[in-house]
């Protein structure tokens, strides 16, 4: 009897382990996939509350300095209460969070012996059994798991097991979270610098280019000079908001690019249409996000066009200064070269010999102006 009694506990146990791993398998899953890391810490909390039925859960993470493990998750009402309170442990000092988190090695506190001096916890007065598992990754420990009970001597060495294997899976999941936050603060300043950078550069481009404007008519595109924009355009550009005419027939969208309005388009029905529906604005609206997108990349294509310009003049400049063989050739050309890629700039280059030397030497000096055109203009 005894025998078949050690046979039933045996497998009883055999049995509690195999849905603890099953169990903590499922929990890992659950929340591996959230990327949020408050979202995981809360969702991490409820799941083991709910599959493991411990009345306290709390989730303790390391400060920037690793000074104090602090209280960021729990599910318990005391755990709020906690929370509100801002609850945080040093690390080192007694107490079982405090330990784990300086050792890195899970321990299991419970309501008699030395343990039960822990348990003075006026938030959480019906914990009987304590456990904290560290959450490590990478050699690195990032705070610690720990799960209370009301219940005495609840944890067992094999809930160690179970438990600290889905506490490795925690702290995967806070790296990640914690990664994947980084990685998202970085590609939104990368956005706000490159936005900045393009944005100066339109206004830039709009500064030195003279007003473009088309229109379409039934025989084609023309291009037109108004003198003025019209005001409603105008309105537009300046707000960056959709202006609806009167008569609902017409309808004017900026066109921004990284949030700057560089212009606005105006399309008007025939005096016979229906005015313009939400269907039909929303269409207009992803087509003008389009231009958009359009004139972007055109405006990068005309940059590049520039830069590959400007290094073949450097180039070609550099190969005349290699191969020239008298210093006036070579600075009259350089200064030809220039003029004739800055077309609306005048250019000037001297040579100049220290004062002091002699009137021989001073015969070096030499001045090359050009007019902006390219074309010479003085020589002295």
């Amino acid at each position: 009897m005894d025998f078949e009694q050690k046979i039933i506990d045996r497998t009883q146990v055999l049995e509690r382990r195999a849905v603890q791993f099953e169990t903590a398998a499922d929990v890992g899953k659950a929340i591996t996939s959230v990327r949020v890391l408050s979202e995981l810490l809360e969702q991490t909390c409820r799941l083991i509350n709910e599959r493991f039925g411990y009345y306290h859960v709390g989730i303790f993470l390391l400060d920037g300095r690793k000074e104090y493990a602090v209280l960021t998750a729990t599910n318990s009402e005391g755990g709020q209460k906690m929370l509100e309170k801002n609850h945080k442990l040093k690390v080192g000092e007694k107490g079982i969070v405090g330990y784990v988190t300086e050792t890195a090695k899970p321990r299991i506190a419970l309501d008699v012996g030395q343990d039960a001096v822990f348990f003075d916890n006026p938030d959480l007065p019906h914990t009987r059994s304590e456990m904290a598992l560290p959450l490590v990754v990478s050699g690195q420990i990032l705070g610690a798991l720990d799960v209370q009970s009301n219940e005495p001597s609840a944890f067992s060495e094999d809930d160690v097991i179970t438990l600290q294997i889905l506490a490795d899976q925690i702290a995967i999941a806070i790296q990640n979270a914690n990664l994947f936050n980084e990685t998202n603060k970085a590609l939104e300043t990368a956005r706000q610098v490159y936005g900045e950078v393009s944005r100066e550069a339109w206004r830039k481009f709009l500064r030195q280019q003279p007003r473009i404007a088309y229109m379409a008519t039934t025989p084609g595109v023309v291009p037109i000079q108004p003198a003025v924009m019209e005001r409603t355009m105008s309105t537009a550009f300046e707000t960056g908001d959709i202006v609806f005419g009167s008569d609902g027939l017409s309808i004017v969208l900026p066109i921004k690019i990284r949030g700057e309005a560089v212009g606005s388009i105006r399309l008007k029905k025939s005096e016979i249409a229906e005015a313009w529906t939400q269907e039909e604005t929303n269409l207009a609206i992803a087509l003008t996000d389009q231009l958009s997108g359009a004139l972007e990349s055109a405006r990068l294509y005309h940059e590049s066009q520039q830069r590959a310009s400007r290094e073949v003049l450097v180039s070609d400049i550099s190969a005349r200064i290699s191969t020239g063989s008298r210093k006036e050739t070579v600075i009259r050309e350089t200064v030809q070269e220039l003029g004739q890629f800055l077309s609306n700039a005048r250019i000037s280059f001297r040579l100049t010999n220290p004062p002091g030397n002699s009137p021989e030497e001073d015969t070096l000096r030499n001045v090359v102006r050009l007019r902006s055109n390219g074309n010479q203009e003085d020589q002295e």
